[in-house]
């Protein structure tokens, strides 16, 4: 068994990709040879860039646990959860902080060994992640 917490602070914690220059404000982005950034899609024109959030403050845990049936069977799971409790954003151009992970994370697996071959193994793995939310440049799972 294997069981980990974790109670986590951060000072300039960054955000996710995000487009930094609105051409519909004025302000454009373009490469050296005056192409624009995006030329083509409704970012055309747009500059994506990290912010700074500032404070953050996340919490989780991690519990592992293999159990052996026998020296030919054996099973194996996990569980890991995060949490975002808090944190500071002083800029209000900037959207709110998303972790673009999932919260919770399942895995679990069965080996069998030795089965009709010496030195031979067979594994079902089979993984679960809860849903969330990701966004960072143009991938944004909201509309992906």
């Amino acid at each position: 068994m294997d069981i980990v917490g974790y109670h986590s602070w951060y000072r300039n914690f960054i955000s996710a990709l995000s487009s930094r220059a609105n051409p519909a404000a004025g302000t454009f982005a373009f490469y050296p040879d005056g192409t624009p950034v995006a030329a083509g899609t409704p970012l055309e024109g747009a500059l994506s860039t990290y912010a700074n959030f500032g404070r953050s403050r996340g919490a989780g845990a991690d519990v592992g646990l293999e159990y052996m049936l026998s020296p030919e069977i054996s099973f194996n799971g996990s569980v890991s959860y995060i949490k975002l409790l808090k944190f500071s954003n002083t800029d209000p151009t900037q959207s709110a902080l998303l972790l673009n992970v999932p919260d919770l994370k399942l895995k679990a697996s069965v080996t069998l060994e030795n089965l009709l071959m010496q030195d031979s193994f067979v594994r079902i793995f089979g993984p679960y992640q809860g849903p969330y939310e990701f966004r960072s440049g143009r991938w944004d799972s909201s509309v992906f």
